[in-house]
């Protein structure tokens, strides 16, 4: 990946309490943490039961609906739904 472009951004006491990065370079860390996680699930699931492409499908689709995304109140001013890409 190389070298990041990188800025911190500084307190009143010059203590870096944040980094700001281009969205290429999170979306790509963020690319990459994600392959991780899928890569040690797969690992730990080795040898259970596989589900068919219309199985996989029926599941996926039965726990969209059952678990709509909601951001916390703490969040949000209104009762807004959060947009999941």
């Amino acid at each position: 990946m190389g070298t990041i472009n990188k800025q911190y951004i500084v307190d009143e006491h010059n203590r870096k309490i944040a980094v700001q990065i281009p969205i290429e370079t999170f979306e790509r860390i963020e690319e990459i943490i994600e392959n991780y996680a899928l890569v040690q699930l797969m690992k730990e699931n080795e040898g259970e039961e596989l589900l068919g492409v219309n199985e996989a499908k029926a599941y996926y689709d039965q726990l969209e609906r059952a678990i709509p995304l909601r951001a916390p109140r703490s969040l949000l001013h209104s009762d807004s739904w959060i947009n999941v890409y």
